[in-house]
């Protein structure tokens, strides 16, 4: 061998890396070191002279080793890959899977060009994960596994997770699971699953993805985009989930409040612009207040408790 890959992790007392899979170990960890022994000429030919070059230029002057980062099981993983030009990965294990991506983020460095080799076990290690999470329920592991994703710039995994949130939004929104997506992961699911997007996040409780989506370069588009039902985002805002604040953030952004209300709003007459709906309901609104309080005496309100005389 001409040159000495060393691994220095966290194991917890079963030997599995302490920082394994999203979230992290909770036991214990005692710090452990493994040495490598690779070839020179192999790495050369596998992920380019370059690769070998940054190796050389890094090695610890002391002991003469490379240093990566990983657990021995997700080191000899990815050199056992090199060395055999692709393989197979255990997709019954996410959480080696995923520091098997990290370390080919980590040796990806070595080469402003993507190293073809290592790309492919990332993109090998992605479809094992995803493997994983077909054969498992549907929960909140699906969005544990999208934000990990996206921390480790597995693309293929990320659009992977998101298709499989979309496909099951109903479940997942029940459950309040999809709450749990952070903003930037949201915004891009909203936007693949909905041709307005601010309207669909503001229906399902995300009025974060609706603000997000108007800081985008499509902000301005999705503004003026109406819903399936032909809706606006400011017609939702107002009339459908009834957020003031929510409909102030829209109008700041430069929502047309003259603009016409859908065809099939309870309580619209054709022509109708938001604000001729939103006038009339509340004189409605008014008319049946007044009502309710008719003939009740003095020093009461309509809910019963002791008020000040008329």
């Amino acid at each position: 061998s001409d040159l000495t890959f060393r691994t220095t992790f966290r194991a917890d007392v079963d030997g599995m890396p302490a920082s394994s899979g999203p979230g992290g170990g909770s036991k214990e960890a005692a710090l452990a070191r493994a040495d490598f022994a690779v070839h020179k000429a192999v790495f050369a030919a596998r992920c380019g002279p370059r690769f070998v070059a940054y190796v050389e230029e890094n090695l610890d002057p002391s002991t003469h080793t490379f240093a990566v980062q990983g657990s021995v099981e997700a080191v000899r993983l990815v050199l056992e890959n090199i060395y055999a030009d692709g393989g197979s990965v255990p997709s019954e294990q996410p959480s080696l899977l995923f520091e098997v991506i990290s370390l080919c983020n980590f040796l990806q460095r070595a080469d402003k060009e993507e190293i073809v080799s290592i790309q492919r076990l990332k993109e090998l290690a992605e479809r094992g994960i995803a493997a994983d999470l077909q054969m498992a329920p549907v929960g909140p592991r699906l969005v544990q596994r999208a934000h990990a994703a996206a921390d480790r710039e597995a693309r293929q995994l990320l659009r992977f997770c998101l298709r499989m949130i979309d496909e099951h939004f109903d479940e997942l929104h029940r459950t309040q699971v999809q709450h749990t997506l952070v903003t930037d992961l949201a915004v891009e699911l909203f936007r693949n699953r909905s041709r307005a997007p601010i309207q669909d996040a503001l229906l399902h409780g995300r009025s974060d993805v609706a603000s997000a989506v108007l800081q985008t370069e499509h902000g301005r588009a999705a503004l003026r985009a109406r819903d399936k039902d032909g809706r606006t985002a400011l017609e939702v805002a107002i009339l459908d989930i009834r957020d003031h604040g929510v409909a102030d953030m829209l109008i700041a952004a430069g929502a047309n409040v003259d603009a016409l209300v859908s065809g099939d709003r309870k309580g619209a007459e054709a022509g109708d612009s938001l604000l001729h709906v939103a006038v009339r309901r509340a004189g409605r609104l008014g008319a049946a207040l007044s009502a309710s309080t008719a003939g009740q005496a003095p020093g009461f309100t309509a809910g019963g408790s002791t008020g000040g005389l008329a």
